[in-house]
């Protein structure tokens, strides 16, 4: 117990704000747990998936443009590669 109180003292003494930094960030992570895991009502769950297809879609854009792009440069007239992107995941 006193290594704990030790453990935990000490840091607010001599680096207040820090710890004070330390103790906001965590302090943030409330509500978005609030929000995010314990409620979860029919319109915020509809939205949020809504949200995550959209963000999906677009990561797998992005990552099959990184893939493709090199292939563009070297593609000299043989059918284009940005095809897969054009086609409904």
């Amino acid at each position: 117990m006193i290594m704990t109180v030790f453990i935990c003292a000490v840091p607010l003494i001599t680096a207040p704000v820090e710890v004070g930094f330390g103790i906001l960030i965590v302090c943030t992570g409330i509500p978005v747990y609030i929000i995010f895991v314990k409620w979860k009502p029919k319109a915020l769950t509809d939205w949020g998936g809504k949200i995550c297809s959209v963000l999906y879609q677009v990561c797998v854009r992005l990552v099959l443009h990184a893939i493709l792009m090199p292939y563009k440069s070297l593609n000299c007239g043989k059918k284009d590669p940005y095809q897969l992107m054009k086609t409904k995941l």
